[in-house]
């Protein structure tokens, strides 16, 4: 007998705020800039430029440290960089904080010319690190190299700032930040290689889509996910243009009862769906599908591997022709890994 997990129609879903609001984040970043410049001594503004926001890709994510920059520092070419955490945002007073930054600005402004040397060795870490991805239809690039300077003068950090291709298949800044002393600089360098790695795999992605006429593509559990939820392709589609990723619920009396997202991994469009319901039966994320052992019939998970999904279980997020690559048990669930068919975006949203 088969076994079924079938989703009940979805009138009601709703699109989740983004972590942070980026107008109120925007609004704090240039408040500290505006208070910081005032606290500096002219001279040291003179060396510094004008202090900026310096944006990065998924700046919302808490996880990642969006930066205050200065203009670059005479011959070394060096900024003064300062994190601004979205994890932090309206946890400080903004005064505070600006104090910080004018005292980090001053560190760096005055001994610009003695962390040249250091600027110079980070330089030709990430140029070796990063020729390989250099050329092509898109072009890596360093784009910044900067520093945040210890208050109690201990070990200073470094930042690298590289213009490559992302996930969505279009160019934009990553950064790469690492402290100098303790082995730092051999992880900037292995960090800077991964980035290199990525971008070239990349190019032969964005190369494919380019012949396609399409942005990317679109796996069929995302497709389905999108459809049982009542979100719009298209309306998707155009939210995931300047977002990684989008989170929504559906299903139930006030739509939460399911979770899903939709996110942009490596050229694709995957989808991520979890049961909230009190029996929480199965959730789908990364194409790993983990299911209660409970619902499924009694087998031995490596009899499972090269086998299809629908001849398991029927999930109306996951097309039954999912294969199974990868099966384990885990205590009373089970986890599946499952090779998920693609299609273009252009063809999914029917343009």
């Amino acid at each position: 007998m088969q076994n079924d997990i079938v989703a009940t129609p979805a009138p009601v879903f709703n699109i989740n705020p983004p972590h942070v609001d980026p107008v109120e984040r925007r609004a704090e970043i240039d408040l500290v800039i505006e208070l910081a410049t005032a606290a500096i001594p002219k001279a040291q503004m003179r060396k510094l430029g004008r202090l900026s926001y310096a944006p990065a890709r998924d700046d919302d994510d808490f996880s990642y440290f969006a930066e205050i920059r200065s203009e670059p520092i005479g011959a070394s070419g060096l900024e003064f960089r300062f994190p601004m955490p979205a994890s932090e945002m309206g946890r400080n007073d903004p005064v505070d904080i600006a104090a910080e930054v004018a005292d980090g600005a001053v560190q760096i402004a005055l001994g610009a010319s003695r962390l040249r040397k250091v600027v110079g060795i980070v330089r030709e870490i990430a140029d070796d690190a990063l020729r390989p991805a250099v050329g092509g239809i898109a072009e890596a690039r360093i784009v910044a190299i900067g520093m945040t300077p210890d208050r109690a003068g201990g070990d200073a950090k470094v930042t690298v700032d590289v213009e490559m291709l992302g996930d969505d298949l279009t160019m934009n800044v990553e950064r790469a930040c690492e402290f100098v002393e303790h082995g730092g600089l051999d992880r900037l360098e292995q960090r800077l290689q991964e980035f290199a790695a990525k971008h070239i795999a990349r190019r032969a992605l964005l190369a494919r889509a380019k012949v396609s006429g399409t942005p990317g593509w679109i796996d069929d559990s995302a497709s389905r996910i999108l459809d049982h939820a009542g979100f719009d392709r298209g309306q998707a589609f155009g939210m995931l243009r300047s977002d990684r990723q989008v989170d929504f619920t559906f299903r139930g009396k006030n739509g939460h009862d399911t979770m899903g997202s939709v996110y942009w991994d490596d050229g694709v469009v995957r989808g991520y769906v979890e049961d909230c319901s009190r029996g929480r039966a199965f959730r789908l994320e990364a194409k790993v599908l983990t299911i209660k052992c409970s619902c499924l019939p009694a087998t031995i998970a490596a009899s499972l591997v090269g086998r299809s999904l629908g001849e398991l279980i029927e999930i109306d997020y996951i097309p039954g022709n999912a294969l199974i690559i990868e099966a384990e048990e885990l205590g009373d669930r089970l986890q599946l890994r499952l090779e998920i068919g693609e299609t273009s975006i252009k063809e999914a949203i029917g343009s």
